[in-house]
């Protein structure tokens, strides 16, 4: 198979094949490592040919290109890797996750809709401290009147929200109650119904 290359493409290949020994030399002597020698002298070799077309000049300023592209990109990888730490599973489970658990979905939307049945300034005032971490001096500026109002309007929003949430959990109990007892009213009444043998 043959592949036809316009001018551009060869001029880049003409300038590329003597300095290709030279490179691939540079490369592993730099990294010390024969498959991180191929990927620097790689990365380097596709840089240049994205930036060839705006490059004039002769094999000398393409030579000089190529190797100080070579020794930036090792630069960078070597501050990439120097920032790098081995796993460590104890340190990992050590960690703690600030992301919500998928099961707790259902209770972040039991408390977005209780938080809407709060009066405005109460449901601002308790997202602003609890959820969004301002101050209370924060709040003020924000919501205007007295620091006192702020507290205020922080601990009646909480105590609502507080009311709501459990009038709620005891609803979603009397309702999963009342379905374990429907379930348990039909099973009886199957069984009723089933003639003895």
């Amino acid at each position: 198979m043959s592949f036809l290359l316009d001018e551009e493409q060869q001029r880049f290949l003409q300038l590329l094949e003597p300095i290709r020994p030279g490179l691939a030399r540079y490369c592993r002597a730099i990294t010390s490592d024969t498959e991180i020698a191929r990927d620097l002298a790689s990365e380097t070799i596709l840089i240049a040919y994205e930036h060839f077309a705006s490059m004039n000049g002769d094999g000398k300023s393409f030579s000089s290109y190529l190797f100080t592209t070579a020794t930036r990109l090792n630069a960078r990888w070597r501050w990439r890797t120097k920032r790098k730490v081995a796993y460590d599973a104890t340190l990992a489970e050590t960690i703690r996750d600030l992301n919500p658990a998928p099961d707790s979905g259902a209770d972040i939307e039991l408390l977005y809709t209780a938080l809407r049945r709060l009066p405005n300034a109460q449901r601002e005032a308790v997202v602003m401290f609890e959820i969004s971490g301002l101050s209370l001096e924060e709040i003020r500026q924000i919501q205007g009147g007295s620091l006192s109002g702020v507290k205020s309007r922080i601990a009646r929003g909480r105590e609502k929200l507080a009311k709501i949430l459990l009038d709620s959990r005891s609803s979603e109990l009397r309702d999963e109650r009342r379905k374990t007892s429907d379930e348990s009213h039909s099973v009886m009444q199957k069984i009723a119904v089933k003639p003895f043998l």
